[in-house]
Parts: C-alpha cells; structure tokens; sequence
C-alpha cells in the first residue's frame, strides 16, 4: 500500500459558473471557463503548484509547503482580476489545507489533506482564500502572507472543529464581511471569556463588553509595560464570538491554541478556543508577559 506524503492540496473554482451559463450560452460560456482554467493553472504553477486534475470550472493542484500554496492562491487570485479575453471578469474562490495525503502514479491524490481543502473551499466566497489553522501554524516566519481568524467549522472525519482562516491577498477587500464562514456560534449560550495576565484574572461575558486592554488605569484589565498604549485593544462580542479589536500604535500579537499566529493592527479578529494575547510585543509564544485566554461555555 503507498505511503502517504504531506503535502499542501488546494482547491480553486470559479464562482457563479451557472450563472454564466445562463447569459452566454453554453458554447461561449465553456470556452470562457476553459481559459479561466488556463489562467488559473499557469498562477498556481508559478509557486510550484501541481495541477491534479480539473473538474468543470474547479482545478485541484498540489503544492509542497503551505507558503508555497498560499502565494500561488493569492496568484490565481490576482491573475483572475483582469477580464478574460473573450467573456468578463470571473471571481474565484479558493480552499487548501496541508496535511497527509496518497499520490497515485497516475498522479491523482487522495486522503485528508484532500478531504479538508474540499472544506475549505466549500466555506469561501467569490474572492476568497481559506485555509485551515493547522496549516497557517505552518506558515514560516516571514511569509509575506496576511491572515485572518474567522471562525471555527467541523469537516467530516474531524473529532474537533478546526480553525478557519482567510488570507487577506487584496488591500480592498473588506475581510470584516465574513463573520462567519461555517457553521456560526451565534446558538451556543453562556459564553465566557477568562483572561490570565501576572497572575491576575477576569472572567468576561457578553454584558461586561466591550472590555478594554491598555496601560491606562481605566482599563479593565491593566497591561502595564512599555510598548502597551493607554487604550490598546478592547474585547467586543458579536454574534456568538468574542472579537479582539486593536486600537494601538504598536500592533497586538495572538497565538492560538494551534499554534497559529495572527498580528493585528488596527485590525480585529474572533478570539477561538484558547491562545495567548501580547500587546505591543511579538512575545506571546514565550507567555510571561501575555495574557492567557480561554472561551469558555456555560459560564
């Protein structure tokens, strides 16, 4: 029996194939999703991406790390923003995950990298990219690639939900449209938040929000250290999830209980689970100047 590889499966189809369909006709409208393929093919080789196979207007590629794949989504991403030659500007959506999987010799691949990449492209929207936590943990430092913690969703064969997150690859998309991808929390009743910080706790529910990180006295819960501004982050809760907003100079650091890490600058993200905060420091992965938390039910 072969031996399964890790490897970096990515999903990409084009959104509102059926609607194309409709306008075109089918003749003019296969002819534009087969250059749409192309195009998306050729971006995704250029980071080192595999195609698979194609399905209708969907490629399945392969790739060897996680960065390679998520500069070659955000390539196909790119590359779809000009309009085809011979039909309009299509919108594509895109999922992958890293993980195990079995490359046949005809060169097809099947397993659970497979599985949760079909997720994840089942979870975005037209311009998207989603990834799972798991393998933004992957992420080596440095990668130009800009991540967002949006929610969490179960995919089949999983005994936990998994992290899910979209890569911020365009400057003008309003990522705080996506509130929830999968299934949403908005359900789940009596959620708390505990925070840990120099051994000093605070338990937060959604009455005492929207509940303030800072310097300043004022704060519900005091960070005092150098690189931490006044009134630098404040939790709000919003449709089941606690959110962390930062409102700072100097940017606010979260690891999650996955490894995976988000930095924030006047920018938000849905607090999941359990991680650890650092304001003002990329410290949060060695904890004694971060503040712990914990999203707790029935609280």
């Amino acid at each position: 029996m072969d031996e399964p590889d890790a490897l970096a499966v990515m999903f990409a189809d084009v959104s509102g194939s059926t609607e194309l369909y409709e306008s075109l006709g089918d003749v003019a409208a296969s002819a534009v999703i087969a250059e749409a393929v192309e195009r998306m093919a050729r971006a995704g080789g250029r980071h080192g991406g595999i195609v698979i196979k194609t399905i209708g207007d969907e490629i399945m590629a392969r790739f060897g790390s996680v960065a390679d794949a998520a500069q070659g989504a955000i390539a196909i991403e790119e590359a779809m923003r000009a309009p085809l030659p011979t039909g309009p500007r299509l919108h594509v959506r895109v999922g992958l995950h890293f993980g195990q999987a079995i490359v046949r010799d005809d060169g097809d691949v099947f397993g659970d990298a497979v599985n949760v990449a079909a997720r994840m492209v089942a979870l975005a929207r037209a311009d998207q990219i989603v990834m799972s936590g798991a393998s933004v943990a992957l992420l080596p430092r440095g990668t130009p690639v800009r991540v967002r913690l949006v929610d969490r969703a179960t995919v089949k064969g999983k005994k936990e939900p998994l992290d899910i997150y979209q890569v911020l690859w365009d400057d003008d998309t309003d990522a705080t449209r996506i509130v929830s991808l999968g299934r949403s929390a908005s359900g789940e009743p009596g959620k708390v938040l505990q925070l840990l910080f120099h051994g000093r706790g605070a338990r937060v529910s959604e009455r005492d929000t929207p509940f303030l990180l800072g310097r300043g006295q004022d704060s519900d819960l005091v960070v005092d250290l150098p690189l931490v501004s006044r009134k630098h982050a404040r939790i709000e809760y919003r449709r089941g999830a606690f959110v962390l907003e930062d409102q700072s100079t100097n940017g606010t650091f979260v690891v999650t209980h996955e490894g995976a890490r988000v930095h924030l600058r006047r920018d938000e993200c849905p607090l999941l689970g359990s991680g650890q905060i650092s304001l003002g420091a990329q410290d949060a992965d060695h904890g004694a100047d971060s503040i712990s938390y914990t999203v707790l039910l029935g609280g």
